[in-house]
Order: C-alpha cells, then sequence, then structure tokens
C-alpha cells in the first residue's frame, strides 16, 4: 500500500518553527520519548489532519463550502 502525499505548499512543506513553535522533528522526538512511535512525516500527518477537521467543522458552523 502506498503512503498518501503530504501537502505540500509552494515553498515547501509548511511548519510551525517560523511562528517560534517546534518543528516537526521536533514533535516527533519528544512524543517517541514519552513512548509513542513517531517521526516527522507522521507528526506532520497528524497536524494537518487535525487541523482539516477543526477546519471543517467551522465551515460548516458557518455555512461555507469546505472545497
Amino acid at each position: 500500500m502506498s503512503m498518501p502525499k503530504g501537502y505540500k505548499i509552494d515553498n515547501g512543506y509548511a511548519t510551525t518553527s517560523s511562528l517560534g513553535g517546534k518543528s516537526y522533528k521536533e514533535i516527533s522526538e519528544i512524543m517517541s520519548e514519552r513512548g509513542d512511535k513517531m517521526n516527522h512525516s507522521t507528526a506532520r500527518n497528524v497536524f494537518l489532519n487535525s487541523m482539516k477537521k477543526i477546519a471543517a467543522t467551522a465551515c460548516e458552523l458557518y455555512g461555507l463550502e469546505t472545497n
């Protein structure tokens, strides 16, 4: 089974480290230390999927289309 493609913006993969947050690599290292098997790709995918769920709920709340 092939892996799904990640979301890639024009300048590369999005990250929050430029805003003072942690990079996906740092997040995955912290999660691994806590006992969760995680790498940077998984951290990115979990974050993006969570953001999509939040955005879809907000769109539904305000009657907007999610496309």
